[in-house]
């Protein structure tokens, strides 16, 4: 028996994937606030011999995502009237059609796993730059680079061509969730998600298929693109408690999402603000001005590049692979060696102590120079991060955390200087992204470097923003 329907006009349901893990969100868009929020770790990834390559499960991220729906009100959940998904960028998983990609029992979905493959993420590293030098040359501004959907489906294809039968459809994380939830036979993306796949012409808004098919690209995994907002469908079936029915928008980008989610602030003050989002990784960006048209130049590879936005307008963005990956990382060294010692401690309770203590006197006094590139740059693959200028006073663990911190700021600023910030118009910065919500040293760092003012904003993030832009065209 159906659930009673009784729908609230302004309550909307906002979910994100991302890298680590999902957050669902209830949006009330007539007063403009959050309801309520749940957020889940989604420890999916995939264990591998060669570390370049990056996969996560998706059966315990589609989890994740059911656990996260569920911690929300059952009565908010009754009366939800639209569904705005965004998530992780690039990365690609492959599902077929036929039989059942999913289970459905009791309101939630099962993953057929022999239907399904891994996920593989933006960060994957298998395409090297050689292997990418033997690609089409793609006349997007966008450019492709490892991670990037279609130039996976390339490796895959020549490197472990059975990997991809008994599969016909192809999408990012995203893409898969609302085709799963909907019903649908093929995906259908976003121009948000099918740029940052790659050979994908924005201007047109469409793939580069002479280009693809003459090289052998397997077209079948290219899904439908729709702009921003077009309704995907409806719920198929009732679905962790919101009812079957229930509008569901194509997919959105994490970025885009987060982005949206907190310029309202800057049309509140009548400004023109940039957003620095920094979580997994981190992006600095802004809204170009609506008669903007991007120019492709050399490869693609550029610092800045222009993705696509809301109502075809374009973000400006310096997109950094490092954010709050690194400092992960320099978390889990000390986990590590807690570890040895006979003495665990919780990844979550390192931080707070190390955080803290890089916000203090001593460790802003430091003199560590710290390049924190350890993930490389998509305009610079080849570089690794570093520790300089090493003295007794600064090896400490406040110390070299604070340079990391404050590495990770600079190395934003050397993408998009402050000097091409103000000459776009840009006066202020918004900051969002649990890694700045959660840092103080890090949130001091973009307050000395940034040289404008800087305010953030705790209740932005891509839930919001998928919730928010899903309800401004339901």
């Amino acid at each position: 028996m159906k659930p009673a329907r009784n729908v609230i006009q302004n309550h909307h349901l906002g979910l994100d994937l991302g890298t680590t893990s999902v957050k669902a969100v209830i949006w009330d868009s007539e007063n403009q606030h959050c309801e309520c929020e749940a957020v889940e770790a989604t420890g999916a990834k995939v264990p591998h011999k060669d570390p370049l390559f990056d996969e996560q499960s998706v059966t315990l991220i589609l989890n994740a995502v059911q656990r996260c729906i569920a911690r929300l009100p059952a009565v908010q959940l009754r009366n939800v009237e639209s569904v705005g998904v965004s998530g992780q960028m690039h990365g690609v998983v492959f599902w077929s059609s036929k039989n059942g990609t999913c289970c459905y029992d009791q309101g939630k979905y099962s993953v057929v796993e022999s239907k399904v493959s891994n996920l593989v993420t933006w960060q994957d590293g298998r395409c090297t730059e050689e292997f990418l030098r033997t690609l089409p040359v793609s006349k997007s501004h966008v450019g492709v680079s490892s991670g990037f959907g279609c130039a996976t489906i390339f490796w895959l294809q020549q490197n472990s061509p059975q990997s991809l039968s008994g599969y016909d459809c192809a999408g990012t994380i995203q893409d898969f969730l609302v085709a799963v939830i909907c019903g649908l036979e093929k995906p259908v993306m976003t121009t948000q998600n099918a740029a940052s796949w790659g050979y994908f012409d924005t201007a047109s808004s469409c793939w580069e298929v002479d280009a693809l098919k003459d090289a052998g690209f397997p077209l079948l995994f290219l899904p439908e693109v729709e702009e921003p907002r077009f309704k995907a469908g409806r719920l198929k079936e009732t679905w962790c408690g919101v009812p079957a029915g229930t509008s569901v928008g194509a997919a959105f980008g994490d970025m885009q999402c987060a982005v949206h989610s907190v310029l309202s602030y800057s049309r509140d003050r009548n400004e023109k603000n940039a957003v620095l989002n920094f979580s997994t990784s981190a992006q600095l960006s802004f809204v170009m001005k609506p008669d903007f048209k991007p120019i492709v130049e050399g490869n693609g590879s550029q610092p800045i590049q222009y993705w696509p936005y809301f109502g075809k307008t374009y973000l400006a963005v310096a997109a950094s692979l490092n954010g709050g990956n690194v400092l992960a990382k320099w978390i889990a060294m000390f986990s590590e060696v807690f570890k040895l010692v006979g003495v665990p401690v919780a990844d979550d309770t390192l931080w707070q102590v190390l955080t803290r203590a890089a916000a203090g006197d001593d460790a802003l006094n430091t003199n560590s120079t710290a390049s924190p590139l350890l993930f490389g740059e998509r305009h610079l693959p080849a570089s690794r991060g570093s520790i300089s200028n090493l003295g007794p006073d600064g090896f400490s663990a406040s110390g070299v955390t604070r340079a990391l911190c404050r590495g990770l700021v600079s190395n934003l600023l050397a993408m998009m200087p402050v000097k091409f910030l103000r000459a776009s118009g840009v006066q202020g910065i918004l900051g969002t992204g649990s890694a700045l919500i959660k840092n103080q040293a890090l949130r001091d760092e973009v307050g000395l470097q940034f040289e404008l003012p800087f305010v953030l904003r705790q209740s932005g993030d891509a839930a919001v923003g998928a919730a928010k832009a899903i309800s401004e065209h339901p």
